[in-house]
């Protein structure tokens, strides 16, 4: 499998000293980017079908990233059809990741659905690019080699289906939203749902339903109070079932508030 990356031509020089380091690693001629489409081919044909071919997709945010309709294009398709989707903090942004200018609903639940590298709380990648790139690195070899080790030569364009719900049979992913709908009742595409759904799995990294018990009391009352008008305790209560379910946790590291 080969990488695909989407960027905003305000982050041209950054991506060039990624897409470098990258290439030391992986090999010349692994990554696609934009400024790979040949002259006279239309730029959609040539990178969606080089999106076909990839193992994994990197979106290189940067502040303008969601203001280009191409950039969010790309975005959306690729998470669509992709697995390994990664959101890479690329420069300094001058907000939070679902605040920046034109960021809609399904981007930010796309966003919400993923770990960022870097965290958030980490900054940018550029501010430490030796530590961060080497930290991708080693999560781009795994996904590419899940890929060939699924079928012989690339990744499938396929979201894997989602784990089932019980202790007992593997937590089933917050990624898919379910939880927030099925728990709470909301829509976590919108509203208080989408409020909720980007407090936890932007700003927490929360990614499994195991990771809700790990959450601190002020985190829970801080989530409560995004639920405004839905009655109090009702978070705290669905939490509480799973703890009842999956009862012994490890102590979940604190994080540096950014």
């Amino acid at each position: 499998g080969s990488i695909i990356v989407s960027y905003q031509s305000e982050a041209e020089s950054e991506m060039r000293r990624l897409v470098e380091a990258l290439e030391g690693h992986f090999g010349p001629s692994t990554v696609f980017h934009g400024l790979r489409c040949r002259a006279a081919r239309f730029w959609k044909d040539e990178f969606f079908d080089a999106l076909a071919k990839a193992g994994v997709c990197l979106v290189l945010l940067s502040p303008g990233f969601f203001k280009s309709k191409a950039c969010k294009l790309k975005f959306k398709t690729a998470c669509d059809r992709m697995e390994n989707v990664i959101p890479v903090i690329l420069t300094a942004l001058p907000c939070k990741l679902h605040e920046l200018e034109g960021c809609d609903n399904s981007c930010q639940v796309e966003l919400g659905r993923r770990n960022c590298i870097p965290r958030p709380s980490e900054g940018a990648l550029v501010h430490d690019f030796d530590t961060h790139v080497a930290s991708l690195i080693k999560l781009v070899e795994e996904y590419l080699g899940q890929s060939s080790a699924h079928n012989g030569t690339s990744v499938s364009n396929k979201r894997p289906a989602a784990l089932a719900a019980g202790p007992g049979e593997g937590m089933k992913r917050l990624v898919d939203t379910d939880w927030v709908e099925r728990e709470l009742e909301l829509d976590a595409t919108s509203g208080e749902g989408l409020k909720l759904f980007n407090y936890l799995c932007v700003e927490m990294g929360v990614a499994t339903e195991a990771d809700l018990t790990r959450l601190s009391l002020g985190e829970i009352r801080h989530a409560e109070g995004l639920l405004r008008p839905v009655p109090v305790g009702k978070f705290k209560e669905a939490v509480q079932r799973i703890r009842d379910a999956v009862p012994e946790h490890p102590p979940r590291e604190k994080r540096p508030r950014s």
